[in-house]
Formats: C-alpha cells, sequence, structure tokens
C-alpha cells in the first residue's frame, strides 16, 4: 500500500516537474548524483573503497548511486573487516581485505577511536576544533598491516579485468600518504575522491590546498566538492573532492 502511494506522489511530481527525494536520502544526494553520472561517462567498474569502516561507501554506491560493479574494500581494524566480510557473503561483487593502504608496505602502529570512523594513522588534534574530541579519542593502539596501490593494483586489473577503475580513500588524514603508495599506478584510475581537510582535526594532516595542488600535478582535475556536516556546522571540517584523470577529458 505504502509503495503504490509513494508511486502515485513520485509519478504526480514528475508530471508537474519535480522529483521526490526521500529524506534519508538529502544529505548524499548531491555527490551520489554527481558520481552516477562520472560512472557512467567514464565507464567505472571497479571501485576501490580505502577506509571501508563499516561498509558505509559501499552502501551509498549500492543504495543512492545505483552502482552493481566490482567494490574492493580495504579495512584494517579487525572486528570490523570480519564484520565486512560477513556482510560481503551477500555480495559476490564485494570484495574485503583486512589491510591499510599507504606511502610504504609493512607494518604501522594504528590509532582506533572512540568512534571508529575517525581511526586513524595520525594522532588526534584538538587545537582548530573541539567538536570531535571525544569522538576522536584514542581508545587503544594496534599493529596493522599496510599495503600500496602500486603493489595491490595490479593483482585487482588481472583479476577483474577492469574497464574504468575509481579510488575512494577515507582515511583521516592519511589520503595522502596513500596515495603517494600508488603513484606508479594513478594514471590508471579514470578518476578519484579523497576527503580534504580544511579544519585540521589530526596532526601533520595535508591541507586542502596542498592536497588539490599535489592530486592536479598527477594530472587531475576537480569534478565536484561536496562538504561534509553539510547544514549542521557553519564552519567547514572537511569535504569530499572528486577529480577526474585528465586523459579522459
Amino acid at each position: 500500500m505504502k509503495s503504490g502511494i509513494r508511486k502515485s506522489i513520485e509519478s504526480v511530481a514528475q508530471r508537474a516537474g519535480y522529483q521526490v527525494i526521500p529524506q534519508w536520502r538529502m544529505d548524499g544526494y548531491p555527490m551520489a548524483r554527481h558520481l552516477k553520472h562520472v560512472f557512467e561517462a567514464l565507464g567505472v567498474d571497479l571501485v576501490l573503497d580505502v577506509g571501508a569502516n563499516q561498509g558505509q561507501y559501499r552502501d551509498f554506491l549500492r543504495n543512492e548511486v545505483g552502482y552493481s560493479g566490482v567494490i574492493a574494500s580495504f579495512e584494517p581494524i579487525p572486528e570490523l573487516c570480519q564484520a565486512l566480510v560477513a556482510r560481503s557473503q551477500g555480495d559476490p561483487s564485494w570484495h574485503v581485505r583486512n589491510v591499510a593502504l599507504g606511502a610504504e608496505a609493512g607494518a604501522l602502529s594504528f590509532n582506533v577511536t572512540n568512534t571508529t570512523e575517525f581511526s586513524s594513522f595520525l594522532t588526534p588534534s584538538h587545537e582548530q576544533t573541539s567538536r570531535f574530541t571525544e569522538s576522536n579519542a584514542v581508545a587503544r593502539t594496534i599493529m596493522v598491516e599496510v599495503e600500496t596501490l602500486n603493489r595491490i593494483l595490479p593483482e585487482l586489473r588481472g583479476r577483474h579485468r577492469p574497464q574504468g577503475i575509481y579510488l575512494k580513500v577515507d582515511t583521516q588524514g592519511y589520503d595522502r600518504q596513500v596515495i603517494e603508495g600508488g603513484l606508479d599506478v594513478l594514471g590508471e584510475f579514470v578518476a578519484l575522491q579523497t576527503e580534504m581537510s580544511v579544519t585540521q582535526i589530526y596532526d601533520g594532516m595535508t591541507d586542502y590546498r596542498e592536497m588539490l595542488g599535489f592530486l592536479q600535478a598527477q594530472g587531475f582535475s576537480p569534478s565536484g566538492f561536496f562538504p561534509l556536516n553539510s547544514g549542521r556546522l557553519l564552519k567547514m571540517i572537511e569535504f569530499d573532492c572528486c577529480m577526474v584523470n585528465n586523459r579522459c577529458l
């Protein structure tokens, strides 16, 4: 019954030149619409999800972008990875690995925070904002395996034979190191997405202006900017930046 009512409302709205968007989709709708266009235009069929946490990005791609291709997720926290592996059993195109990505392969100390999505190799800083004092406080430190894009991309390419590869990096201030570990293969990505910092919430994290210039120097052009915490804060903390490989333009 509810489904029929919803379809009727959507049909009436479309005839009047409007689109009905569920409230739960409002925050992510601008990015979802943009990525849908980027994925279709560039033929994306393999997404690298670096910093998977609880699988939020996979859910966003499947439920809001409408992407049905291969997703390779990387998550260093063991218990989160175990939960992702269990969830992935119902999605044969979703592959999960318990590893972090960085500038060099090896093992590093990793800070697991009270709210796990803030976990990072970097140390939390509260000098520029105290908003996340409790959320990104370090609960414990673990040693994690670190791989590089240079080493894992050839393996993924050989296994999945993709036509268009998209890189998403959300590693709480460590995105530049992840990309530096893939400079040999970065040109193979048709587009990428990284979280850029306006307000520093970790010691040593790269400023958004420096990060933007760094990626432009690697041959990528900005395609879309999407503020995080939109509508909740007057001061911007971070934003997601989508960039397209210049060879695809």
